[in-house]
């Protein structure tokens, strides 16, 4: 596979396929685009642009979508965070505490803190309630 550089069409313009609508490709497109002088196409295979980190509401109710692979933003990650506020698109974007549910028997059980899991009333922790939050991260 060889190597070509971008040539000018007979009316003079840049064009700039860009296959894959994903986070990746949207983005590489969005800085070509702002760039100038090219025009940039977007080709994606799927019915929305998104690539893996669209959603999709399993239920009615769901109060948001489920990304269809986990993808996820640390508060410090600033490039992303500042290309969220340029597309304005920064007030889409929600900060949530992560947490560690169990869903046992009917009931859903914390389990992202020692604490939690020294409360956690089946399986191998059960026993650490004897003993002081310390000593069950220790034993885990």
């Amino acid at each position: 596979m060889g190597s070509h550089s971008a040539r000018p069409q007979e009316d003079g313009a840049v064009r700039i396929a860009i296959i894959g609508g994903g986070v990746a490709g949207l983005t590489a497109a969005y800085e070509l685009a702002g760039a100038g002088g090219a025009q940039v196409h977007v080709f994606e295979n799927g019915p929305e642009l998104g690539g893996l980190a669209s959603g999709f509401k399993g239920r009615a109710s769901w109060d948001w979508p489920l990304e269809k692979f986990y993808h996820h933003l640390f508060t410090n990650d600033d490039a992303i965070i500042q290309l969220t506020e340029q597309i304005r698109a920064g007030d889409l974007l929600e900060i949530h505490r992560p947490s560690t549910v169990m869903h046992f028997h009917g009931a859903n059980y914390p389990l992202d803190s020692p604490a939690h899991l020294q409360r956690f009333p089946h399986g191998p922790c059960a026993c650490l309630s004897q003993i002081s939050p310390a000593a069950a991260v220790a034993c885990v």
